[in-house]
């Protein structure tokens, strides 16, 4: 796998991703299939492209994912190091609905009516997983080979972000894509990116299940979008308390690369060494991009106009 490949990759994923969106909105298949099924739809949708990737590329299943073996002291270092970013997470989630509304909890509305372990198994361990194999996983792997480490961070951050298609989940979900990227490239694993994207998707659910009279009534309001007013209030209060964290999350990070023997990784990160083995961006991820970045714009518009 190369970030040529990568990039087919994503374009693929993307296609089919749009193509099986407008077939499930435009015909009756989406309500046939219910929420359940379009649950499974969307994982499988990044993880066939995958699986046919890796069968193509020949190579080791556990290079080519970054299955790799951690420390167990890892494990409750990474769920801290996401408790310390969620600050900034939360700001960025804050700041997009200024002119949009909360995708998240409207995502979780419409689940709301399947059984709660239903949803606990697809937001917390569904699909963290599919999606940690996917950006961090083998894309990771591609443009990493071509690039440098800050390279492929940005890169499958920005493309994680975009391939939310919407601007709410966009700005948070880059910023997840970085400091998961981060944790892939100091230790050499996903696992520690799928703890932490669990740890957040769980944090989401575990409000669902405590969703009831006010909290219920605030997640259906952030849903629809909060006031300005209300936005300024949460921002002035998260804006210091993300800026006070930044510290911590980056001694965790230190600690993680030490603890798993690779801290010549994270000094690399920081250097920013360029490896000279071709391009890494061309016109296929540029292709995805686009796609991506047009559904984001048409979001807005059609909010807008609404």
């Amino acid at each position: 796998m190369n970030a040529k490949r990568a990039g087919i990759l994503f374009c693929v994923i993307v296609l089919v991703s749009t193509g099986i969106e407008l077939l499930l909105s435009f015909t009756g298949l989406g309500e046939a299939m219910g929420v359940v099924g379009a649950l499974v739809a969307s994982e499988l949708i990044m993880i066939i492209p995958c699986m046919f990737a890796f069968f193509l590329c020949k190579e080791p299943f556990g290079q080519i994912f970054g299955v790799r073996k951690v420390r167990p002291v890892l494990l409750p270092l990474c769920i801290v190091f996401t408790w310390t970013i969620l600050p900034l997470v939360t700001c960025c989630n804050a700041f997009t609905m200024y002119f949009t509304g909360n995708e998240a909890s409207a995502i979780f509305d419409s689940l709301s009516e399947l059984p709660l372990p239903v949803i606990a198994l697809f937001s917390s361990v569904i699909a963290p997983v599919c999606e940690e194999w996917t950006f961090r996983g083998i894309l990771y792997t591609g443009f990493r080979k071509n690039g440098s480490a800050l390279q492929a961070i940005l890169i499958t951050a920005l493309l994680f972000g975009l391939f939310h298609m919407n601007l709410n989940q966009m700005m948070y979900a880059v910023v997840l894509g970085i400091f998961f990227a981060a944790l892939r490239e100091v230790t050499g694993s996903i696992l520690p990116s799928i703890i932490c994207h669990m740890t957040v998707n769980g944090g989401s659910t575990l409000l669902l299940l405590l969703g009831s009279g006010e909290l219920a009534g605030t997640l259906e309001e952030s849903s629809e979008g909060l006031s300005p007013e209300t936005i300024s209030l949460l921002l002035s209060v998260m804006l210091p308390a993300a800026a006070v964290m930044v510290a911590p999350a980056l001694g965790l990070l230190i600690k993680i690369a030490k603890t798993q023997g690779e801290l010549p990784k994270l000094c690399n990160i920081v250097e920013g060494r360029v490896r000279e083995r071709g391009r890494v961006i061309g016109a296929p991820v540029i292709v995805g991009m686009v796609i991506c970045a047009g559904f984001v714009v048409l979001e807005l518009v059609l909010q807008t106009a609404s």
